[in-house]
């Protein structure tokens, strides 16, 4: 049921407003495209810029199910925090030391429904441990970026781009199944898995566009992209 996930998300964003979010910090910032080669680009947008006296602060906004020491210890290598300083580099020509990143984690209470418990009544539990702890719910870490370190990032990224680049030419788009189940159960696992009856192919049909040309799938229209939404609430 979508009452509790509700009342935990309205939660986490009144106390992070209340307790962490800074209303100076400019939110949803575009970026790019930047030319990478082989036909790609990179754009996007910063969850949050600032710019301060002495350079330029990125804030970057995440919810998780936990925040271990280990993930605390890979924020140093984090690529897609290293995207987004190079990114700040190339749009604002900003030097890399002058470059701050604040990582802003809201964690989802851990909280079970409880075998007597209506879902009216688990979805206000959820919310007042939430309101009652905020900052045990919120976390923010410090990172930073050196050019030696964004250096070796564009390496990293630019061999991933080539072999991107040699697939796509030779037409070769090998499977990689570690990502089936790594955010929850991806919306392609009944067709990798073979699952072709004729009503699975019929949803296929309202639900995507195939390209034919590589046997690719892709969102059709906003409206389909609702009627695919409206399904999984």
């Amino acid at each position: 049921c979508a009452l509790p996930i509700l009342s935990m998300v309205r939660a986490l964003a009144d106390t992070y407003i209340s307790n962490i979010d800074d209303p100076t910090v400019r939110r949803e910032v575009e970026f790019g495209p930047f030319q990478l080669g082989h036909g790609y680009h990179e754009l996007g947008y910063f969850d949050g810029i600032k710019h301060l006296e002495d350079g330029i602060l990125l804030v970057e906004n995440k919810l998780k199910t936990w925040m271990r020491d280990t993930d605390v210890e890979a924020l140093a290598i984090d690529p897609q925090v290293s995207a987004y300083v190079h990114a700040i580099h190339l749009k604002y020509g900003m030097a890399y030391d002058k470059i701050k990143v604040e990582y802003h984690v809201s964690l989802k209470p851990a909280l079970r429904q409880r075998k007597d418990e209506s879902v009216a009544n688990f979805a206000t539990r959820v919310s007042e441990e939430v309101y009652e702890n905020p900052l045990k719910y919120h976390r923010v870490y410090h990172t930073s970026r050196t050019e030696a370190e964004i250096d070796s990032y564009i390496e990293d990224r630019n061999g991933l781009i080539r072999m991107a680049s040699m697939m796509e030419r030779n037409n070769i788009f090998p499977a990689n199944r570690t990502m089936c189940t790594a955010f929850g159960r991806c919306e392609f696992l009944d067709l990798c898995a073979s699952r072709t009856s004729d009503e699975y192919l019929s949803k296929l049909d309202t639900m995507y566009d195939i390209r034919e040309e590589r046997n690719e799938l892709s969102r059709n229209d906003k409206a389909s992209a609702r009627k695919i939404g409206r399904a999984h609430v």
